[in-house]
């Protein structure tokens, strides 16, 4: 049995998002931190763009290896898998953050399997990808598979 990670780059509507575990992604806007957490209906996108065309100063930043570590070791010390979809790694380094994780995870979980999946793509694209490993997930296949 495993559970199913996204990156909060995979804006998924609401309802979907109660299905997966995101892990949250911060960013800058004129040097104020800012986290999205993936939730389309409580980040203001026009308003987001349009502090970009007007010249406003915006850093995103990419999910860190503790980022991971801390989101992941909770289900597996419950007994669980995981499946990570990231956004694509031509992109971000968010990719290689939880490749890192899973290998070092490996020491502490050696009976329980992470795998990284890069979507090559990004937003909803790896939403989708993510929601189709949680529909696997339903079925109770195997990690290995």
């Amino acid at each position: 049995m495993f559970k199913v990670f996204a990156d909060a780059t995979a804006n998924l509507p609401v309802d979907q998002l109660e299905k997966i575990n995101i892990i949250p992604c911060h960013y800058t806007e004129d040097g104020v931190d800012k986290i999205y957490d993936g939730n389309l209906s409580n980040f203001d996108f026009h308003a987001y763009y349009q502090n970009i065309r007007e010249g406003k100063q915006i850093n995103t930043s990419m999910v860190n290896t503790y980022q991971f570590i801390e989101s992941f070791t909770h289900v597996l010390k419950e007994g669980y898998d995981v499946i990570c979809v990231t956004m694509a790694s031509g992109i971000s380094g968010t990719y290689q953050s939880a490749l890192t994780a899973a290998e070092e995870l490996k020491e502490d979980f050696p009976d329980r399997i992470v795998r990284i999946i890069d979507s090559k793509t990004c937003g909803m694209g790896s939403g989708l990808q993510a929601m189709r490993a949680y529909e696997l997930s339903k079925e109770n296949l195997d990690t290995n598979a």
